[in-house]
């Protein structure tokens, strides 16, 4: 167990609102338990404590699935305090409470999280607190003098007291305030709420074997956040500039019905929906951006009668899904020429799609003038981020404060963007904009210098290159661009950014680092502080249900959070297994190799092990697997209980083209003595304790690809 000195203060001009809140009276000493859901680092524990002899002594023990538990303990308080535990897990406080005499009359306790009438501002695990007098500097000094480095290792930024107010704003409490690391400062601006119609978060674009995975989970959390709005992709791909066939970069045959129940799923929890048709060469970043300026097939119309096919067939599962929003061109430069074939696919995909159309293009001048049927779109849709490039060089990018990086961008959308807006009167809706957690994400893209990004665009061009990791950084570029959306909120109907993967949160939570990820990371509160506080509107009725649709949790890859892969192999039978980040089409999405040999029939099993922790899977209908074979395999599922009492499914065929299999509980067989029958017939096979899944191959030799393995309701 860990130890933490606490830190106190004195709340009485603090604005509380309790919720969770438990109101006891003992004698002596007692304990509180508040639950806690996902939340930004640190906890913050308000406790009130009445009655008995002050002097009171205070111990809070703070117990996560996740984390070692932490404890927190002082002496000496007075009333009411807030405690700091270094955790942003779901999980239980105990907080318990003695007085200065035990023999001492009855105390009364009242505990539960911190949270503020009107807008919480949390920003890289601080808060700000409104006060009677405005905003209370944040607390970070006081929490943790040493630094954060060993509560989160990645953690960049530290509060000071300094700043002032700068601007005028409507929203609650807007400002600039001057935030600390070391030696460097970094003015952030935070607004109480936004009007902004459309709060968007980005998926991002990689196919996986159970598709869009625990969306319960991260529809409630974007809702926190203040996000309203989210979009999908589908991306196709095309093997040189010159070719004219397109084809999809999804290997899973059954993806566009994962991406259309995903949306119909987002529509039922009330959020804005778009859907983004991409396409880029088959190479890696940045090099895969070469269709933008070199598109040249060798067929026009063969290349625009394939891509209109493509465009159209993707606006009719958006119309289906009940999606908002349609971008079905992206950057497509060399494209835009051809005014009358873009008119002409306008019109029929309003045919058949009811809803908004626009397409994307870079936030430059040039690019948007490329373009000139922006009057049939309802957008002028920005693809790209905003760049200091224009206005520093390299070396003092990464010097600039948030205020500098705003006054940049705001004369970049003066004098690129608005001008379009204006003269064909359309709102500018932003479908990416992108700031990694690296050094200079706010000068060019991935912190690159201008001759490096220009140079990796080369066809067989080194990709690697070296990043500096920051938050501050990622944070800094969503700030200023929140500011300039929310300033220009007349013109600006929104923004996306890129991006929220619709995964397993655990990778996102532990691994997100250097990356384009937001939630989990200071980004994140960013968003909330200008986001958390605003209206919910949705822009369209919900249409179709999402009735026909599952619910996945993936659990297969996230080692060690969920449980592990093994094999059991007796007698002469053997096997092996190895995971690979290239499925055997060349597809860049994660996979499990399964290769084994059972020449006379013994027993023979790749085996899933769940963690005990994680086994409540009450909710849930059956197991899911998404598998493929070298050739056609034959195989059963076990699900195994408690001390591994097999339950197991009817024999199954997989052939070489990956299919998405469900085994409802209840297809699974038990022995008659067995005490899993009982578990089954339930229903309810986590009361008895799921201890792993099970592929039980029934060949005598062959390869099984596992793209996915979970639970399905």
């Amino acid at each position: 167990m860990r130890r933490k000195s606490c830190w106190l203060r004195d709340l009485s001009a603090v604005l509380l609102v309790l919720f969770g809140a438990v109101s006891l009276i003992a004698p002596a000493q007692l304990s509180v338990e508040v639950a806690v859901d996902d939340h930004a680092l640190p906890l913050l524990v308000s406790v009130s404590v009445s009655g008995g002899s002050a002097p009171y002594r205070v111990s809070l023990e703070c117990r996560s699935a996740f984390d070692e538990p932490i404890e927190v303990s002082c002496d000496g308080v007075e009333s009411s305090s807030v405690f700091a535990l270094p955790t942003n897990r779901r999980g239980t406080v105990v907080v318990s409470v003695s007085d200065a005499n035990a023999n001492s009359e009855a105390l009364e306790v009242v505990a539960g999280k911190d949270v503020l009438q009107g807008q919480a501002f949390v920003l890289d695990g601080g808060r700000f607190k409104p006060t009677s007098s405005g905003v209370e500097r944040p607390v970070w000094d006081q929490l943790f003098p040493q630094g954060l480095d060993e509560y989160w290792s990645s953690t960049e930024l530290a509060f000071s007291s300094e700043g002032q107010d700068l601007v005028e704003a409507s929203a609650a409490w807007p400002g600039t305030y001057r935030l600390r690391y070391g030696e460097e400062t970094l003015d952030v601006f935070v607004s109480g709420s936004s009007s902004v119609a459309i709060r968007g978060m980005c998926d991002d674009y990689a196919p996986r074997g159970l598709g869009y995975t625990n969306l319960d989970e991260h529809f409630e959390h974007m809702r926190r956040v203040g996000i309203n709005a989210i979009q999908f992709m589908t991306k196709f791909s095309m093997e040189s500039v010159t070719d004219t066939a397109i084809h999809a970069a999804s290997p899973f045959p059954y993806w566009d019905s994962l991406l259309e129940c995903a949306m119909r799923q987002a529509k039922r929890h009330g959020f804005t929906v778009m859907l983004r048709f991409c396409l880029g060469l088959d190479a890696d970043w940045p090099e895969a951006d070469n269709l933008q300026d070199g598109l040249q097939p060798s067929d026009w119309d063969a290349w625009f009668a394939q891509y209109s096919e493509y465009v159209l067939k993707y606006a009719e599962l958006a119309e289906r899904a009940g999606c908002d929003i349609y971008a079905f061109s992206d950057t497509l430069q060399t494209t835009y020429v051809f005014e009358q074939r873009y008119r002409s696919l306008i019109a029929r995909i309003r045919d058949c799609f009811t809803g908004q159309l626009t397409v994307l293009t870079g936030p430059d001048a040039p690019r948007l003038d490329e373009i000139s049927f922006w009057d049939a779109l309802d957008y002028i849709g920005i693809d790209g981020s905003l760049h200091t490039a224009r206005h520093v060089d390299y070396d003092n990018a990464a010097d600039l404060s948030t205020a500098d990086v705003y006054e940049m961008f705001k004369a970049d959308l003066e004098s690129e963007i608005l001008p379009t807006a204006r003269t064909y009167g359309k709102p500018v809706l932003w479908g990416e904009v992108y700031y990694r957690s690296v050094l200079r994400s706010t000068y060019c893209a991935s912190g690159l210098s201008i001759e490096d990004f220009t140079a990796m665009h080369a066809p067989g061009a080194s990709k690697e290159f070296e990043i500096v990791k920051s938050y501050a950084e990622q944070a800094k570029g969503y700030d200023a661009m929140l500011r300039l959306v929310q300033e220009y909120q007349d013109v600006i109907a929104g923004l996306f950014a890129l991006h929220w993967p619709l995964v397993d949160p655990i990778p996102l939570w532990c691994c997100n680092h250097g990356s384009h990820i937001i939630p989990f990371t200071p980004a994140e509160a960013v968003f909330s502080s200008w986001w958390s506080q605003s209206q919910h509107d949705d822009l369209r009725a919900a249409g179709d249900t999402d009735e026909g649709c599952s619910e996945y949790v993936d659990f297969s890859w996230e080692a060690p959070y969920r449980g592990f892969w093994a094999i059991d192999a007796f007698g002469d039978s053997s096997a092996q297994f190895q995971t690979s980040e290239s499925g055997p089409d060349a597809s860049p999405v994660e996979f499990l190799t399964f290769e084994y040999s059972n020449p006379n029939d013994y027993f023979l099993r790749l085996r899933y092990v769940l963690n005990s922790e994680e086994t409540d899977y009450s909710d849930y209908q059956g197991v899911v697997l998404a598998l493929a074979s070298l050739g056609t395999a034959r195989l059963q599922i076990e699900l195994s209980f408690g001390e591994w009492t097999g339950a197991y499914s009817p024999p199954l065929s997989v052939g070489t083209t990956t299919s998405l299999i469900k085994i409802p509980f209840e297809r699974f067989v038990v022995p008659e003595e067995d005490v899993a029958k009982e578990c089954l017939a339930s229903n309810r096979p986590d009361t008895c304790h799921i201890a792993g899944i099970s592929i039980l191959p029934l060949d005598t030799a062959g390869a099984l690809y596992v793209y996915g393995l979970g639970v399905y309701r």
